[in-house]
């Protein structure tokens, strides 16, 4: 009778932990479920949201009323392109001691991610040469309306750079900027920024002074 009891009680012992391991298989496969559902639909979301933001179209209103940007996605008006372009050169040809570290940032602001290292790091070495001559700035001036060229996603400027020593324009040289772009989600990237002065320096970068 004892005997039949203990196999009795070892029998139901058994069930229940056969039964509790049962459930937790079952919750386990329930929540691997429930992850990968959740991750499809965070993908499907992103993919909607990139969309959307590739869809979207934003107009930009100068102060005064006096023009009006518009960007779509990976597009964006030729008026803002070329002001975007100027804007650039400004920061990148004007230079003085006192000044040249915060434009260079200013322009960090504009690199793309994927280029911003090693134009911080140019950048960085550029600001310490021209703080080591204070006495030294550039100065560039586009020459002309019709200096600006677009051709798909790079921008030539024409240009005219002085280095000023003093109150003394030292030297005079005709150049161009060329600037490698792209508009990610209505936003102006700067990918690439060239100073050319010559077909022999056509390859180097920007800011060669």
């Amino acid at each position: 009778m004892v005997d039949e009891k203990k196999n009795s009680n070892v029998r139901d012992r058994l069930q229940y932990f056969l039964q509790e391991s049962s459930n937790v298989f079952a919750e386990n496969k329930i929540m691997r479920y429930l992850v990968i559902g959740m991750v499809i639909t965070s993908a499907f979301n992103t993919v909607l949201l990139q969309k959307a933001l590739n869809d979207r179209t934003v107009i930009i209103q100068a102060p005064d009323g006096s023009y009006a940007y518009e960007i779509s996605g990976k597009k964006a008006d030729n008026s803002y392109l070329y002001r975007m372009a100027r804007y650039v050169v400004f920061l990148s040809g004007n230079l003085t001691a006192a000044t040249g570290r915060d434009q260079l940032n200013e322009l960090l602001r504009l690199v793309h991610p994927s280029k911003y290292n090693d134009f911080q790091s140019h950048f960085n070495k550029l600001a310490k040469e021209i703080e080591r001559y204070p006495n030294i700035s550039y100065n560039v001036e586009i020459n002309g309306d019709k200096a600006i060229d677009l051709k798909g996603t790079i921008i030539t400027v024409n240009a005219t750079k002085k280095r000023i020593i003093g109150n003394t324009v030292a030297r005079k040289d005709r150049l161009s900027y060329e600037l490698t772009f792209s508009i990610e989600a209505g936003r102006f990237w700067i990918m690439d920024l060239k100073e050319v002065t010559g077909a022999a320096k056509s390859g180097e970068n920007q800011h060669e002074s």
